[in-house]
C-alpha cells in the first residue's frame, strides 16, 4: 500500500525552522490616570500608584474589543485599571 502523502496547508514561511526571536513592532496605551503612553504607565509603576479606578457598567458594556456580556457579569465589576 503506498504511503499516504498530506499536503501542508501552511504558507511555506510558516512552515520553516524559526529562530524563536520575536519583534515588538507597535504599542499603545489608553489606562486609567491620564496615562497614554508605554512611558507614563512603566513611571507609574515604579512610583507605585494605584490605577484602579470605578469603571460605570454602561462604559464597560461599550467598550471597542469587549464581547457583549451579560447583565448579571456588568453588575459584578466595580474597578478596572
Amino acid at each position: 500500500m503506498p504511503e499516504k502523502t498530506i499536503s501542508n496547508p501552511l504558507p511555506r514561511f510558516a512552515r520553516e525552522e524559526q529562530s524563536g526571536d520575536i519583534a515588538i513592532i507597535g504599542l499603545s496605551c489608553r489606562l486609567p490616570g491620564g496615562i497614554a503612553a508605554p512611558e507614563e504607565l512603566w513611571a507609574a509603576l515604579a512610583a507605585g500608584r494605584d490605577l484602579g479606578c470605578v469603571v460605570p457598567a454602561m462604559e464597560l458594556a461599550t467598550a471597542a474589543g469587549v464581547r457583549q456580556l451579560a447583565p448579571r457579569i456588568l453588575g459584578r465589576v466595580r474597578r478596572g485599571a
